[in-house]
């Protein structure tokens, strides 16, 4: 079973749909969303967070 959820990127530019298979995280373990134009800034040092296509989510590292 899989379960979505859509999320605002922090710019409210755009929306992610973001999938977790099999139920073991939720919407809790994303902290941010970053879109391609709102990415633009962000720091690709930084070890929690996840980069795919210009798109940046910054994981919740408790829940994880």
């Amino acid at each position: 079973m899989c379960q979505s959820y859509k999320v605002a990127c922090t710019c409210n530019q755009n929306t992610a749909e973001i999938f977790f298979g099999k139920m073991i995280l939720n919407e809790t373990a994303v902290e941010e969303v970053y879109c391609p134009q709102c990415s633009q800034a962000v720091d690709s040092e930084h070890t929690s967070r996840v980069w795919d296509n210009g798109w940046v989510l910054e994981m919740n590292m408790d829940m994880v």
